[in-house]
C-alpha cells in the first residue's frame, strides 16, 4: 500500500483531534468557575429564619477535594443559626463544617466560616457547597460577601475565577393579595373614642382643603368617628389613633365624600380620603342594596392620599367599573395602586425597606370599616 496514501489520513486526524481539543480548551477558558450567594437579592420579614445557598458552577478542572469559605454579613441584622454541606463534595467528609468567626479580619464584621473535605474522589461540575440558614433580628438590609478558597487532589489551593455576593432586605410581611387584606392574619383591639377633627396627622388638613374645594362639606363632627388601636405584628406591638368622617353632603351626582386618618405612637401617619357613589346601607336606609335598587350605570371609587416630603403633594386615583357581579375583588386595585406610589417614594425599595407594619392593617381597617357590606353582597375571590 502506498505510504503517502496512509500519511493523508493520519494527518486528517491530528488536525480534527487538534481542532477538537483546541474547541475544548477555549470553551473551559470561557467558561469561569463561579462560586455565588443564592437566592442573590433575598427578602425576609422581621423576626422569621431563612435559608441561604453558597453554590458553585462551571468548575471543570481540577476537581476539588477540599473548599474554604467566609461570608461575612451584618450581625445586627440577623444571626446564623446553621449550616449543611450541600451535597456537591463525595461523601465520606471529614472536619469542621461551620463556625462564627466575630470581627472577621478586624473590620468589625462577622463571618460564617464554613469548610469541607472529601476523601474520596473530587468534585467537578455545578452544585451547592453549603446551605445556611440565618435568623433575621431587625428591619433593615444586610451584604452577603464571600471569601472562598479551593483545593485539588494534591493540596494545591486556588480560587474561582468570579465570586459573586449576595444581599438580604429585611422588612415586614405586607399583603399579596385580597385575602390577605380581608382578612387580616394578626390580631389589633380597637376601642372607641370621641371623635375630635384630626388637625396633626401629615397633609390632613391638606386633603381635606382639596376635598371642600370640590364641594363636599365636613361640617358636623357628629359625622365623624375615631378608635384607639393596637396591632400586634411579629412580636411587636403598634398603638394609634385612627379616624373616619364623612361629609355631610351629597352632590348633584350622587357622591359623598369620606376623610380617614391614622396617627401612630411611633410617629408614623397617613391621611387619604375618598369620593364615591357607592353609598353604605346606613346612609341610604331607604333602599337595599342601593346599587341595584338605583341600577347604576357605573360605579367608581376615588382615592386622595398625601404623599409625604421631601415634596408634599395629594395623590389622586380613581377605581371604576360597570356592572358590579363582575368585580367581587375590585378593592384589591385601589390598594395596589397605592403601593406602587409607596415605592416610588421609597425608592430603591430593593435596598431599603419601605413597609410600615400597620399599613396592612390600615387597609384592612378601611375594608372592614366602610365596604364590609359590599363584600357581602358580592363575596371576594380569595
Amino acid at each position: 500500500m502506498n505510504k503517502k496514501l496512509l500519511i493523508i489520513p493520519l494527518l486528517i486526524f491530528v488536525v480534527a483531534f487538534s481542532f477538537f481539543a483546541a474547541l475544548n480548551f477555549v470553551r473551559a477558558q470561557t467558561i469561569p468557575c463561579t462560586v455565588y450567594v443564592d437566592p442573590a437579592k433575598t427578602t425576609v420579614n422581621v423576626c422569621t429564619s431563612f435559608l441561604i445557598n453558597v453554590n458553585i458552577a462551571n468548575l471543570i478542572e481540577p476537581p476539588i477535594y477540599h473548599y474554604d469559605f467566609f461570608l461575612t454579613y451584618d450581625s445586627s441584622m440577623m444571626t446564623p443559626l446553621n449550616a449543611w454541606d450541600g451535597g456537591f463534595l463525595e461523601p465520606p467528609l471529614v472536619g469542621l463544617f461551620w463556625e462564627i468567626e466575630p470581627d472577621y479580619g478586624g473590620l468589625g464584621i462577622d463571618a460564617v466560616h464554613c469548610w469541607a473535605m472529601t476523601e474520596d474522589g473530587g468534585a467537578v461540575g455545578s452544585g451547592t457547597l453549603a446551605t445556611i440558614e440565618f435568623h433575621c433580628n431587625a428591619l433593615g438590609s444586610s451584604f452577603l460577601d464571600l471569601d472562598v478558597m479551593l483545593m485539588d487532589g494534591q493540596g494545591v489551593q486556588f480560587l474561582p475565577e468570579t465570586v459573586v455576593g449576595g444581599w438580604v432586605i429585611q422588612g415586614y410581611w405586607e399583603p399579596v393579595k385580597l385575602i390577605d387584606i380581608v382578612e387580616w392574619p394578626y390580631q389589633y383591639f380597637l376601642v372607641d373614642i370621641p371623635f375630635v377633627i384630626p388637625s396633626s396627622p401629615e397633609g390632613y388638613t391638606e386633603v381635606l382643603s382639596h376635598i371642600e374645594a370640590k364641594g363636599y362639606q365636613f361640617d358636623d363632627p357628629a359625622t365623624g368617628t375615631a378608635s384607639e388601636v393596637t396591632i400586634l405584628v411579629e412580636e411587636q406591638e403598634i398603638t394609634g389613633t385612627v379616624s373616619s368622617w364623612w361629609s355631610s353632603n351629597t352632590l348633584e351626582d350622587g357622591t359623598r365624600a369620606c376623610m380617614l386618618s391614622a396617627e401612630m405612637d411611633d410617629g408614623t401617619s397617613m391621611a387619604m380620603a375618598f369620593v364615591t357613589n357607592l353609598l353604605p346601607p346606613e346612609q341610604t336606609p331607604e333602599v337595599d342594596p342601593y346599587i341595584i335598587v338605583n341600577a347604576m350605570p357605573y360605579m367608581y371609587v376615588r382615592f386622595y392620599w398625601w404623599a409625604w416630603g421631601p415634596i408634599g403633594r395629594v395623590i389622586v386615583w380613581p377605581c371604576w367599573w360597570y356592572d358590579s357581579h363582575h368585580h367581587p375583588n375590585w378593592f384589591w386595585g385601589p390598594f395596589w395602586w397605592w403601593r406602587i406610589y409607596i415605592r416610588g417614594y421609597y425608592y430603591p425599595y430593593d435596598v431599603v425597606p419601605y413597609w410600615r407594619p400597620w399599613w396592612g392593617w390600615w387597609w384592612h381597617w378601611i375594608y372592614w370599616r366602610h365596604w364590609y357590606w359590599w363584600s357581602t353582597y358580592f363575596p371576594y375571590d380569595p
